[in-house]
């Protein structure tokens, strides 16, 4: 804690102390006393509490305004050699190569170890993405919820933009957080960094790496085919396993 916080600290303990005196004046039937040297102990915590929220909220910067991006559409409603091939199957590629095939829906669900970190929600008109970001510390840098985006205090120099089939968030100095393309109705190409809490590092979706966990992860140039365990979640295991959650 540095010297800036020494007037809050004060404060706050000043009050602490009041109120033990009000508490020693109640003891002791003096009850004027303890009702005027109570309001000073509210007081004087209340005050500190007020300040300490102030000076954090400065540190952190303003709150910056949701974005609320188009719905996602394909940017192609013909399907490539490549995906008339993969028959009645959705492609989600991580990155450049590595593919998932799973059974067509109406909501993609990533997880790891069971816990979601990215939700694509398609219906007539779109899709909407869903997601928490972090940045390489795994410390949370915005929010999207159906496509709506907020970047957190502070981490203002992130942006959300879309173009109708392509979701991208990056830092001011060209930095990718997060690029997801609908690239047609059969093939979703995802890469970004999403934040899962309690984990070292961020979930990491890249074109090059496939993708990556901390201690694990999968390498891009595979594919993966999981349709014929049905629809439902996309569980990555910290072993290297996936499986289909219902």
């Amino acid at each position: 804690m540095g010297p800036e916080w020494l007037p809050h600290t004060f404060l706050f303990l000043a009050g602490v102390f009041a109120g033990g005196l009000a508490l020693h004046a109640l003891v002791n039937r003096e009850y004027r006393q303890a009702l005027r040297v109570g309001v000073a102990s509210l007081t004087l915590v209340a005050t500190a509490l007020v300040l300490t929220q102030t000076k954090l909220t400065r540190m952190q910067g303003p709150i910056a305004k949701p974005i609320q991006l188009s719905l996602l559409v394909p940017a192609t409603t013909t399907l490539n050699e490549s995906e008339r091939a993969a028959g009645d199957s959705m492609s989600l590629l991580l990155g450049d190569n590595l593919r998932l095939l799973v059974a067509p829906s109406k909501h993609y669900v990533f997880s790891f170890n069971r816990r979601r970190f990215l939700t694509l929600d398609v219906q007539r008109g779109g899709m909407a993405v869903s997601c928490h970001l972090g940045d390489e510390q795994n410390r949370v840098i915005a929010n999207i919820v159906r496509n709506n985006f907020r970047s957190l205090p502070g981490r203002s120099d992130y942006d959300a933009e879309s173009d109708r089939h392509t979701l991208l968030v990056r830092r001011s100095s060209g930095d990718e957080a997060l690029r997801i393309r609908y690239a047609s109705p059969a093939t979703i190409r995802i890469t970004g960094r999403f934040h899962l809490g309690t984990l070292a590092e961020p979930i990491t979706i890249t074109s090059a790496d496939g993708i990556h966990w901390p201690g694990g992860g999968l390498a891009s140039a595979m594919t993966v085919s999981l349709t014929q365990y049905g629809q439902g979640a996309v569980d990555f295991e910290p072993s290297g396993l996936i499986q289909i959650l219902p």
